[in-house]
């Protein structure tokens, strides 16, 4: 596929090394669709449904997702920098996976209370995120350097922060029962408490 047309339905396509960088397109459908090695950095989607679709080896960053929807979307080792995914429509998303996220840096991204059960964010670079009232139930971590991201007031029971680096989870203010956290990180949770561990 060479490009994308406004106003149109796309069904297994796929789209492959393609520059639509800063371009904007409306009221467009993807049912499984594969972008590969796409630029869309600082592109903007209004009105787009993207159903079982899959981004590998893509930069999104900046890219704005106004009004629109996702489910079943993955996105495999691509560039997600500053991306507020608090902008799409997740009123009428139906699906319990909506995100996968695998071997991706999604740095400065915003996901500010949002209810993303059993959402996949395994082997990345997640640093700076803002997971703020987040419901998280069933999520998967692992891997993950979660430098700087913010989870404040969320739900992360039954969540998987195995082998994942860097978080700063207060335990007093997110609920994590039930959770897997890996020695030695899973010290950090102690951090809140203002104590001293001696080694």
């Amino acid at each position: 596929m060479e490009s994308i047309i406004n106003s149109t339905y796309y069904e297994e396509s796929i789209f492959n090394t393609l520059n639509l960088k800063c371009k904007t397109y409306e009221n467009v459908n993807f049912d499984s669709c594969v972008f590969e090695e796409v630029d869309l950095s600082e592109t903007k989607f209004s009105n787009c449904k993207f159903l079982n679709c899959k981004f590998v080896e893509c930069n999104l960053s900046l890219t704005k997702f106004s009004h629109s929807t996702f489910s079943d979307v993955e996105f495999e080792t691509c560039k997600i920098l500053g991306v507020n995914f608090t902008q799409l429509n997740w009123g009428i998303i139906v699906s319990a996976n909506p995100l996968i996220f695998k071997n991706c840096n999604l740095t400065y991204c915003n996901f500010n209370n949002l209810k993303l059960q059993k959402l996949i964010m395994v082997n990345c670079i997640a640093q700076d995120l803002d997971f703020s009232d987040c419901e998280l139930i069933k999520s998967d971590f692992s891997n993950s350097d979660l430098k700087g991201s913010r989870f404040n007031n969320c739900i992360l029971e039954k969540s998987n922060f195995s082998n994942s680096t860097n978080y700063n989870i207060n335990p007093t203010t997110n609920k994590i029962k039930g959770s897997n956290f890996s020695y030695p990180e899973a010290v950090n949770l102690l951090d809140s408490f203002d104590i001293i561990i001696n080694p």
